[in-house]
Order: C-alpha cells, then structure tokens, then sequence
C-alpha cells in the first residue's frame, strides 16, 4: 500500500510539472473600475453639520464612515446645481449616500449639453440611512421635454426634488455624500497565490498574505487576502494556433480540478476524477466541443454549488409551478397553490404519488442529479423544482392520493406564469417586536448594505433583551455584511477564521480577525436563530459565530446546507466561464471547524408533521422559538 501510494505521487507531479511548463504561457488579468471627471455636488464645508454616520457601500477598505451632512432643501423645493461637462466616451453616474424621513421619493433630472435632458425616481420604503445608490444616464431615462427651464446653450445642469409621504409632517433629507463622475475599467494583472503557482510569473506574485490597515467602516483587525479582487478573472494565451490553444484551455482546465480542495468533504475520489479527466483530454477521437461537455458532466459529479461551468438556465427563464411542495412524513405533499384553478381539486396537504406514468420518486432521483449538495439536500431541492416549467410547456399528467387513501388525476397547465402566495414570500428585513422585549429579523439573503439597514434598527434592537434572525432560505451572499452585523455581539477581539492554500512545497495560512463594534454594542442581548436545509454559506459562517460568542441557540427543521465557500469567476478562451472555489479554504473559529459538507446541527430539532406547521401557515419552528423565550421568562 505505502509503495503504490508512492508511485501515485509520483505519477502526480509529474504530471503537475508538465501541467505548470505548459501553463507559463498563460496571463491572468481582471477589470478594475476607475472613477473620472469627479465632481461634488455638495455645498462649502460651512454649509455640513455634524452628527450623522454615513456608512458607505465601497470595497475599498481604506473607506471611513461621513460624519457630516447637509440638507438641500431646508430652505427650498429645489436642489439645483451646474456641473461639469462629460467626457466623450463614458457615461455619467449620479452617487447619493443620504438620509431621509419621511421622503417617499427622490426625482433626478439632468440637462446635459446639446439640451439631451434624463429624469429618474427613487423610491425610500423606510426612513434612516439609504443603502447609497447609483443613477446612470443613459437612453432609458432620456425625456423628450425638459421639466425645467433650461437654457439649452448653458453647461449640464442637475436639478432635484422631493416627495413627501406625508405633506403635513415634518421632513428630514440630509445627504452625506453627492456626487457626479464617469466610470471606465482599466485592465490589471492579477495577483495572488493561486495565479503565481499557476503561471510561475513575478508579476503574478503578492506581497502581502493579509491586510492590516483599515477604514473605520470595518471592524476589521485583520484579514486574510490570498487574492485581494474577488471578480472575474480572464485568462489568455500568448498567440498561438487554434489547436494549440484548445489544448492548453483543456490541461488548465485539468489543473483547476487538481487544485479543487473539497473531494474529501464531498465524498468522490480524488484521483479516479483526476484520471478520468486525463482520459477525456488524450481522447484523439473526440472534437474539443465533445470533451468540455464530458469535463461539465466531471464538475456536475461534484454535487459543489460552488464549482460549475456556465450553465444554460434559458429553460428558467420565464418558469413557473403550479403547486407548492414539500417532503414530509416521507410523502411529497401539496403545501401551497399557485394555481387558482386547482383550487378545489387539490387539498393541500395531498400527495403526489405518479408524475407522467413515473413513481413520483423515480422522478426526483432522476431530477436530483442536478443539483449540489448531499443526497438529501439535492432530493429536497429537486421537490422544490419538481413542477417547474417555461410557459408554453407541454402538461403534466399528475395522480394524487387524498388522507383517505383515495386517487385522483389531474392535469397541469403551463398556459401562463404562476405567482408565489404572499403569505410564502417573506419580507427581506422584514422587523418586529416581540412580547417580553424581543425582536424578530427576517434575512433573506445578505445584499450589499444589510448593515445600514440593521444600523437603523439600533435603537429598538438596544433596548431589548434579545433577538431571533430568521435565515431560513437564506442562500449566503456579501460576508462582510454579515462580519459587521456579527462585530456588533463582541466584547473583545475574536478569530473569526483561518484561511488556507496548499501547492506542493507549502502551505499558507493567514488569520481573519475581528473587533467590536464600535458604533453598536449589542453584547448583552440573547440570539435566536432560525434555520433550514436551504441555510448557506455566509448564513453559516453568521450562525456558526454567533453560536460561539454569544451562545446563541439554533432552531430548525434540518442540518443547514453545508455549502460554505467563495466562488470566483474564470473566463477561459472558446467563451468557456467557470466557476470555481479553487483559490483558497476556510476555517471557522479558532479550533479550525469546517463547515462545507458538515453544517450546523440545530439546537432544537423542529420535526413537521403537517403542511400547516410550515412557514406561511402556523410556522412551528416559530412558534418553537416562542415557547422557548416564554420558558426562560418564568
């Protein structure tokens, strides 16, 4: 065994040092954004009051929050100003950070030169901060008639105005930031671990592990950066022929899957992948088209929601389901309809038994395999997609059996698209107060500016004893939205993970480290947190720490996804885009657990029982998280 081992490892790099010769003909560059022809639209400083927190929406690290605002219509209806003329090339982008109460709306309208005159309407659902935005003026918002009197041989001149919600209240709209600039993408040479073992070239090479210095924004005191930019990398060849360059895209290809850290977790062999992927590639019988079907099907085989080439997803483009489902008690049940017509055919709460002439689960096995996760993960998300078709579908022939042991067929119709009940479609961020001084945040999903969002909840959060975050459903999304919102239960500085990447002489860690927060101490408060199988990556991380630090206790239906990772983009040549999580691995906490495959256990299982116990019905998990903080009041 210790000789064939041996054999295999040598076998190993030397196909990795023909891989790496072969790669040094590759560079790696990505498109990093540049701002030009930057102009205020703020007032002189004299004009600014203290007082305010703006936090802004950049990844630039260095960024500080803007303690200082003014307000455009205190004294008029009108914000008018001139500004500079654009450049030839670029569009013009409008940044607002501001803060508002009882602002409905802001109406934008720019006269450029030439007398070309664009109008937009922003809408404020919630008074406090705004997650800042952008306008860029382009064709879309072009009107043909001026709401002003515009000089058309003047400069550009932007005007703005407000609308109440209520007209016979007062009003606050402060603005932290205001400005006019262009925006062009400059191409650079992408630097970091992974590339310089990739290509072997300098430029290619980082100079820092991790990054120490940081804005105010960021409760940062330290953190990992094996790749400091996290968009789409393109890779391209020095010129070669056609063929040529087809072999090299297939061995980088290999390479990637050589590289991928996650066989062990995900249960597949590293070396028989490794080797069927060799196979692919010497096959002289296949065209190239041919083999990166077969390399899809390898990344397919993965079960990795983190690893995949492009997909084709026109088939969901405009799909729709008729029926809502759900496994319980081991039956796959009608839990919702989306279909009025099935109304009074359907009871909820049936089961589906034959699909077109197939035992329903011969179905879902079949469908499964398109899916990431586990066995029971991909089970339950092909359940979810089981009746999902484009408009204009053919029918599905469908037999159900009633409690009563009773079957009936019906038919499906895909004539039109069916909107999801409202009472299934929670609100993202949707906040309450509770009995006994508690709150309850629902989190959809983390989106770019969920801190600013949960900064205005402060004062209500403070003065309470606890909270519950619902992350059910929650896929994961912006991390550092989820680090900051976490900073806030800190008392002192905290491991928050430990990054990783692996070549064959070294291996390279770096810390994430933590602070509190420093413009929200919520310590003291307890957490609840709700969770389901479709609870993801940063969803994890953010229960995972809060578990840790704060003794949070978590209350679900299932294990949570066990999907944690970040994906990075590839653009290949032959308009071949993968992506992958290649570039480094994580690990939680300061005893270094993992959480992609393994997930977090609940706490509290909440086992259903009956359609009514979900969600949009009685909501038993809830409801379980109710009964506890009513246990621990008495």
């Amino acid at each position: 065994m210790i000789l064939s081992l041996r054999i295999g490892s040598l076998i190993f790099l030397n196909l990795l040092t023909v891989s790496l010769n072969a790669q040094s003909q590759w560079k790696v560059f990505h498109y990093e954004s540049r701002k030009a022809n930057i102009m205020s639209l703020s007032p002189s400083k004299v004009q600014l009051n203290d007082g305010y927190t703006f936090f802004g929406l950049s990844d630039d690290f260095k960024e500080n929050i803007i303690r200082k605002g003014y307000a455009p219509f205190l004294k008029d209806t009108l914000w008018k100003k001139e500004i500079n003329k654009p450049l030839a090339s670029f569009l013009r982008h409008l940044y607002f950070n501001l803060y508002s109460v009882n602002v409905s709306a802001l109406k934008l309208h720019v006269c450029e030169t030439k007398g070309n005159c664009y109008e937009y309407r922003f809408k404020f659902s919630k008074d406090g901060y705004q997650v800042p935005f952008e306008w860029v003026i382009d064709e879309r918002s072009k009107v043909s008639k001026s709401s002003y009197q515009h000089n058309i041989n003047s400069g550009p001149v932007f005007y703005a105005t407000i609308e109440l919600r209520n007209k016979t209240s007062n009003y606050q709209f402060i603005v932290g930031d205001a400005k006019t600039f262009e925006q062009s993408f400059v191409k650079q040479i992408s630097r970091g671990l992974f590339f310089y073992e990739l290509t072997g070239k300098k430029k290619n090479r980082i100079k820092h592990l991790s990054r120490k210095k940081f804005g105010d924004t960021y409760p940062l005191i330290q953190k990992a950066e094996f790749n400091p930019y996290t968009g789409a990398f393109n890779f391209e060849l020095e010129e070669v022929d056609s063929l040529k360059k087809q072999g090299l895209t297939l061995n980088l290809i290999r390479y990637f899957f050589q590289k991928y850290p996650f066989y062990k977790e995900h249960r597949v062999d590293e070396f028989k992948t490794l080797a069927s992927i060799d196979k692919i590639i010497s096959d002289s019988s296949a065209v190239f088209g041919d083999k990166i079907d077969r390399l899809k099907e390898t990344a397919d085989k993965l079960y990795d929601g983190h690893f995949y080439f492009q997909k084709d997803d026109k088939r969901l483009l405009n799909a729709s389901s008729p029926l809502i489902l759900k496994r319980i008690n081991n039956n796959i049940q009608v839990v919702g309809i989306r279909d009025e017509r099935l109304e009074g055919k359907i009871e909820l709460g049936d089961r589906i038994c034959v699909i077109e002439d197939k035992l329903c689960e011969k179905v879902i096995d079949s469908l499964s395999n398109n899916y990431f996760g586990n066995i029971i993960q991909r089970q339950e998300l092909a359940i979810s997609h089981l009746f999902e078709k484009t408009v204009d579908s053919s029918s599905y022939d469908v037999i159900l059996e009633k409690s009563d042991g009773s079957k009936y067929k019906v038919s499906l119709m895909y004539d039109k698209k069916f909107p999801v009940p409202k009472k299934f479609v929670p609100e993202h961020f949707g906040f309450r107060r509770l009995e006994h001084s508690w709150n309850y945040l629902k989190i959809n999903k983390w989106d770019k500016g969920d801190w600013i969002k949960f900064y205005n909840l402060k004062d209500s959060i403070q003065n309470s004893d606890g909270i519950i975050f619902d992350l059910r459903g929650n896929p994961g999304g912006f991390e550092i939205e989820t680090i900051k919102i976490v900073s806030c239960f800190l008392k002192e500085p905290f491991k928050y993970s430990t990054q990783t990447y692996s070549n064959f002489q070294k291996t390279y860690s770096e810390k994430t480290i933590i602070k509190p927060n420093k413009f929200l101490n919520l310590s003291k408060l307890k957490v609840i947190l709700l969770v389901d199988n479709k609870t993801a990556c940063a969803s994890e991380s953010f229960a995972l720490i809060l578990k840790e630090i704060q003794g949070a206790t978590v209350i679900g239906t299932s294990r949570t996804s066990s999907s944690f990772s970040t994906v990075y983009s590839f653009q290949l040549p032959e308009n071949i885009n993968l992506s992958a999580n290649v570039l480094s691995r994580t690990y939680m906490l300061s005893d270094n657990k993992t959480l992609e495959y393994e997930g977090i256990e609940p706490d509290t299982m909440v086992n259903i029982n009956r359609y009514s116990d979900l969600y949009g019905y009685e909501d038993k998990v809830l409801s379980a998280a109710f009964k506890m903080i009513d246990r621990s009041i008495k």
